[in-house]
Order: C-alpha cells, then sequence, then structure tokens
C-alpha cells in the first residue's frame, strides 16, 4: 500500500490494522468558531503557507502541552476595632441570622 500525502486527506486519519488489513481510521469534528477569529486564523494560515486545519491542531496542541497559569488574587482584608456589637453572640445561628433579618433587640 502507498503512502497517502497529508494533503490528499479529508480529514484526520489514522492508520491502523483492522484483521491484517491496513485500514485509514478518520474523524471529523464540527466547531461553531466566532467568525472573526476564523478570518483571522485562515490569514494567518495562508500567510504560513499551511492549512487552517493545521494552523488549529497546532495550537491545539501548544494549548494542552502548556501548563495552565493561575493568578494569585489578592483579597481584601479589614482589621476592624472592637467586637461583636453589644447582644451578638457566635454560639447560635439563629441568633445571628435573626440579627441580620433586623428581628433581635439593638
Amino acid at each position: 500500500m502507498g503512502v497517502v500525502p497529508r494533503a490528499a486527506w479529508n480529514a484526520v486519519c489514522v492508520l491502523t490494522e483492522i484483521c491484517g488489513q491496513p485500514v485509514f481510521i478518520c474523524m471529523r469534528t464540527t466547531l461553531d468558531l466566532n467568525d472573526t477569529l476564523v478570518r483571522r486564523a485562515k490569514a494567518l494560515a495562508a500567510e504560513r503557507g499551511t492549512s487552517l486545519t493545521q494552523l488549529i491542531e497546532e495550537a491545539l496542541r501548544e494549548k494542552l502541552v502548556r501548563p495552565t497559569r493561575r493568578t494569585r488574587v489578592k483579597l481584601p482584608t479589614f482589621r476592624g476595632r472592637g467586637g461583636l456589637r453589644p447582644g451578638v453572640s457566635l454560639e447560635s445561628t439563629a441568633a445571628l441570622l435573626d440579627l441580620l433579618d433586623g428581628d433581635a433587640p439593638r
């Protein structure tokens, strides 16, 4: 069996053997992409002399290999003076909820 040039493939294909016979297994995927993004990708692929499929494959490979960077977020802290309001006890959730709802005496 001769080698099939990649440019002749209509889909992503893998050569495998099923029951001792070489077979191409192909997969097609439909994606909904932003029109502007596709236009820019097509222009970049043309500029590089490659296909849109190859450009997308390359971008996916890079994204999947690169570790995800997480940005550390600094949350504001408030250092109040004093303590609890008079009549507030942290021992009773119900009393705290009443206070928040405005049902507790002040």
